[in-house]
């Protein structure tokens, strides 16, 4: 690594010359007047970071990797080739690295070093010393030799079909070699030295014969048509047969296997007679075969000719004349526009609405969840008050556990998940919470902070039948148990939970087993469960069972889907008010001597109002169970309940002397319930799929949504590059025929600007 630097360098690196060694995902630069303090630096982030160097020093002090003005010296040309598959997505790349480097041999001067990237070629030609730019016009006189030599090599590529970026700017930075490609997270590749000649050197005067300006492509205009090689068919008359058109989309992707003739100028001929069948125009049609060809390499030269494309152009207008396109006894209605906008056709359900961000009303909880939300937010890093009303929720239901019931028999056990990017303070509440049951005296009502089985939770609940489980990775916890291949020992967790929130008011019997002393039983247990996860593990372990199965229903899910501000917290001890009213519940015995074996909650009655405010709930959950779609029926159906044990929750906070579940409790109930359910149907239908083609297209749909509803193409094709571009160009074909996605072409000078935006 250090050996290369020098190599490149020599001694033109210094304190007023330095070296930039950039890294993403972060984007981070770093400017370093010494080659081995940047290879040490390198080497510490290889394997978690793609580690890059400037091809230029720096002078100054440049901000981020520097600009041209920035540049001092460089020390070689270089060129950066892209090799097909891989991170690559192009299909007019280079095939392989042998074939990369067999473009190299064509070249009039070999180069000095090879890298091999992991997905690509980065040829150096050394100069025989490192030019060091006195004036800014020796800076432009390198700036040109530097892309005129790449595009001299992008020439190279172009005559054998393929492309090359032309990446000769003097800001560029290249992968150094000693270090990984973590382009593709999963699949690291070594960025390693192929060939190394330090003393193949050249003068920048051997260069300029060869140099070839970046210039527009050759058009020819001529009888009518434009022949661009860059052209492109029109972006909607595209989009719309490919939707209503297989054969169209097939032909495009070069997959007709039923074509008679399978050469590129049968497959020409089957797209240009369903264009023209279509009523695109010559030129339409035109351009299609030359990005058609260009698209699979397929001597995209011939494209160019006007005899060939005329030719092909009359063959395709005599067939649709004629009613045969050519292609045997086939049904060309299939190749027509869309009648009418009222056809009947795929129609994709209706979106649940989005409810909003967490209304901020239902923040406020008088007594003692208000006093632990306050606590929470004076000593958090980073105040999340959604998150602190979650856990202060979990800790009142645990403190009044097996004390109190409502009329129907509810109890306070309640499964809450806080959910928050990472870094956003998840961790702060739990924390809150726990300090707080420790000087209170109650920490034993804390579970442990991991499930190793349902055998072990049904042991620690019979230990402490009013239990708080407080888990971190809520998400991915989850994801574990959902699959019993990959923990077998922890799938039966999630029944065990299942059956736990239902039985706070019952006898709980866990496994029959043949040694009856193993065997458990709980009277009313009453378990609380405090889970923070981040939203992308959360939201993937969401699966179409564990909605029907009713886990998901059982849970309310408070989201904080924003990093805050960070303010200077002081550690501060737990407030008395709060130690007081911990300590209170504690000591409340209900049910006299028996209370623990055998408990007798405190009934806690509804006034009239409140019990109206329940009944408006429930007609709403019936209304929603009468639709036809089933899609949420589990979490309406369990609407109401969790509603009953929050207002009873909330009575217990309000006024511990006088309990009562009065409206203002029901209320906030009752919204609490319908908001979290609305906005957990809302998050479902984005996140959980139907097969592996519905999971690419809500990928599609969640990024567009993040971007503010509309996304250019190429930024969409960036932010997917798990996709090929064909799993891609369907997902998108597909959106927009069910009616979620619109197209949007925009003419611009040169070619049309496309975006899609969300309907």
């Amino acid at each position: 690594m250090e050996t290369l630097l020098r190599d490149i360098f020599g001694d033109a690196i210094s304190a007023e010359r330095r070296l930039v060694i950039f890294t993403t995902p972060e984007k981070r630069s770093r400017l370093f007047p010494d080659p081995g303090e940047a290879g040490r630096y390198a080497q510490s982030l290889s394997g978690t970071r793609n580690v890059y160097f400037g091809l230029a020093l720096m002078g100054g002090q440049p901000k981020g990797r520097g600009t041209l003005d920035d540049t001092a010296a460089i020390g070689a040309l270089w060129a950066d080739i892209d090799i097909a598959g891989g991170a690559h997505q192009r299909r007019d790349l280079p095939p392989t690295l042998d074939d990369a480097r067999g473009l190299l041999t064509t070249l009039p001067l070999r180069p000095s070093i090879v890298v091999d990237s992991g997905h690509g070629l980065h040829p150096y030609w050394l100069l025989k010393e490192p030019w060091v730019f006195d004036t800014p016009e020796e800076r432009d006189r390198a700036a040109q030799l530097a892309k005129g030599w790449h595009g001299a090599i992008c020439a190279a590529a172009a005559a054998r079909g393929w492309f090359i970026e032309n990446l000769g700017d003097l800001t560029r930075v290249l992968r150094l070699p000693g270090t990984m490609n973590v382009k593709v997270p999963d699949q690291p590749v070594e960025v390693r030295i192929l060939e190394h000649h330090p003393g193949l050197r050249y003068a920048p005067d051997d260069f300029e014969p060869y140099l070839v300006d970046a210039a527009p492509p050759r058009v020819i205009a001529v009888g009518g048509l434009v022949l661009n090689p860059s052209s492109e068919p029109p972006a909607t008359k595209l989009a719309e047969a490919a939707a209503e058109c297989p054969q169209f989309w097939k032909a495009w992707y070069r997959d007709r296997p039923d074509l008679p003739d399978q050469s590129q100028s049968g497959y020409d001929l089957s797209l240009a007679t369903i264009a023209a069948l279509r009523g695109w125009t010559d030129q339409e049609i035109a351009n299609l075969i030359i990005a058609a060809r260009r698209r699979h390499n397929r001597n995209p030269a011939k494209a160019l000719r006007l005899d060939y494309v005329q030719r092909t152009i009359e063959r395709a207008r005599a067939a649709a004349t004629q009613g045969d396109s050519g292609e045997g006894e086939v049904d060309l209605s299939a190749f027509l526009p869309a009648a009418a906008a009222s056809d009947t056709g795929p129609k994709q359900p209706e979106a649940p609405p989005d409810p909003g961000p967490f209304p901020a009303n239902l923040l406020d909880v008088p007594g003692f969840i208000h006093d632990v939300i306050a606590f929470n937010m004076a000593t958090a890093t980073r105040p999340q008050p959604v998150l602190a009303l979650a856990a202060a929720i979990c800790l009142q239901a645990v403190l009044a556990a097996r004390k109190v019931r409502d009329e129907r028999g509810n109890r306070t056990n309640l499964y809450c998940v806080g959910v928050a990017p990472s870094g956003a303070g998840k961790d702060h509440a739990r924390k809150v919470n726990k300090n707080i049951l420790f000087q209170a005296g109650l920490n034993g009502l804390e579970g442990n902070e991991d499930l190793a089985s349902d055998a072990g939770l049904v042991a620690a609940v019979e230990h402490q039948p009013a239990i708080l489980f407080q888990l971190d990775e809520f998400g991915r916890f989850l994801r574990t148990i959902g699959d019993p291949k990959k923990a077998p020992h922890l799938f039966n967790v999630l029944g065990a939970l299942m059956k736990l929130f239902s039985s706070a008011d019952t006898i709980f019997r866990g496994k029959a087993y043949a040694e009856r002393k193993r065997n458990r039983v709980v009277d009313q247990p009453c378990v609380s469960l405090y889970g923070t996860t981040v939203p992308e593990h959360f939201f993937e372990s969401l699966t179409v069972d564990s909605l029907n199965d009713g886990f998901i229903a059982r849970l309310l899910v408070f989201e904080a889907d924003t990093t805050p501000a960070r303010q200077r917290a002081t550690e501060q001890p737990v407030p008395p008010p709060v130690l007081e009213t911990a300590r209170w519940w504690g000591d409340f015995r209900p049910g006299g001597n028996l209370r623990t074996e055998h408990p007798a909650p405190l009934l806690v009655k509804y006034t009239p109002e409140a019990g109206a405010r329940f009944d408006q709930l429930a007609a709403t959950v019936d209304a929603e169970l009468a639709k036809p779609d089933a899609d949420g029926r589990s979490l309406w159906a369990r609407a109401e309940e969790k509603a009953c044990r929050l207002a009873l929750v909330y009575a217990c906070s309000a006024d511990r002397a006088n309990l009562v579940i009065d409206l203002a409790a029901a209320a906030w109930a009752c919204e609490l319930s319908d908001y979290l359910t609305r906005r957990m149907l809302f998050v479902a239908h984005e996140w959980v799929a139907d097969g592996l083609f519905d999971a690419r297209q809500k990928k599609v749909l969640r990024i567009i949504r993040q971007a503010g509803g509309t996304i250019g193409r190429r930024e969409l094709s960036r932010r997917t590059q798990s996709m090929t571009q064909r799993e891609r160009q369907e997902v998108i074909d597909n959106l927009i025929e069910t009616g979620q996605l619109d197209m949007v072409v925009t003419p611009t000078g040169t070619k049309p600007k496309v975006t899609y935006a969300i309907r």
